[in-house]
């Protein structure tokens, strides 16, 4: 009993694939040579209908350069003040604030009397029940 028994092809039948392969992959180096060339060809007549100019650009003309001109901030003048020129008049005193009226007491919201009341926490207590998160939503307490 042999453990491994490798059985090689006859070597006429690599010769023979080898040759096939090489062959095939000729034939496919020769169509993409073919595709590539009708691609060219299309292009080129594409560039003679709009009339493109294949060769090379002509170089722009010398032109001098300006010397560079140092940029300088001149001041502005000052918003809000007069002018240096005017004199403005001096006032002697500011008008005088207009007088404080006070204001008329605001009535009492319902809520709040309630919880002045003497029994206060009470309502106090059922105001929370009332107006706060429902229980089951209360979370930590």
């Amino acid at each position: 009993m042999t453990p491994l028994a490798i059985d090689y092809p006859p070597i006429e039948f690599l010769i023979f694939a080898v040759a096939l392969l090489l062959g095939l992959i000729g034939k496919i180096v020769e169509f993409a040579k073919e595709i590539r060339r009708k691609s060219i060809e299309a292009e080129e007549r594409a560039d003679e209908q709009f009339g493109a100019d294949l060769g090379e650009a002509p170089e722009p003309p010398a032109v001098e350069v300006p010397a560079r001109l140092e940029l300088v901030r001149r001041p502005l003048p000052r918003r809000g003040l007069p002018a240096p020129d005017v004199a403005a008049p001096v006032a002697l005193r500011p008008p005088p604030p207009p007088p404080i009226v006070p204001s008329r007491p605001r009535a009492e919201h319902p809520v709040r009397g309630l919880l002045r009341d003497p029994r206060g926490a009470r309502n106090a207590i059922l105001l929370a029940e009332i107006l706060g998160p429902p229980k089951a939503l209360r979370r930590g307490r």
